[in-house]
């Protein structure tokens, strides 16, 4: 008899929903965003220290909770950006960095806004399975940065969100 065992892990996508006051959402919409390839947003801008403060002072409970999940003590952001998804705006699949987690936060979207579509490691060299998440004014998303994802062409010209890396201690 073959005595067969098998190991299974799994990376997680991390999901809390925020009660985002005015004063936050207005904060971000007030940010100006170039038109880059795909969609609006300041990622190759100088970082926005003031806006990386803003993000730690408000998501501080729940990046602090992800890090009890992952058995980690702290956390350090790394950088952010805000991205503005016009009608027919995208983002093709990609990775974070690699040895950190990323972040997506919902800040504006409607029924017709773009989910964001996470895949296994190594996609699309192995298909194996995927993760569709609908956006949701509010909704956090943490996950490791080396899980591929992407923003179908979005069909509104509501979807923004602000993204970024963090590092768990």
């Amino acid at each position: 008899m073959i005595q067969l065992t098998t190991y299974n892990f799994e990376f997680g996508v991390h999901n809390v929903d925020i009660n985002l006051d005015k004063k936050f959402i207005q904060k971000i919409k007030k940010i100006k965003l170039p038109k880059h390839k795909f969609n609006k947003n300041n990622f190759n801008e100088k970082t926005d220290v003031e806006l990386m403060n803003f993000l730690d002072l408000n998501l501080k409970p729940y990046f602090k909770e992800v890090a009890k999940k992952l058995n980690k003590e702290e956390y350090n952001l790394i950088n952010c950006w805000v991205q503005k998804y016009e009608k027919t705006n995208f983002h093709d699949c990609h990775t974070h960095i690699l040895t950190d987690y990323s972040f997506i936060l919902y800040i504006e979207c409607s029924e017709k806004s773009s989910p964001t579509i996470f895949y296994n490691p190594l996609y699309p060299y192995v298909d194996l399975s995927r993760l569709e998440i609908k956006p949701s004014s509010g909704k956090l998303l943490v996950f490791n940065g080396c899980i591929p994802h992407m923003v179908p062409p979005n069909e509104d010209n509501k979807r923004l969100i602000v993204s970024g890396n963090i590092a768990f201690q």
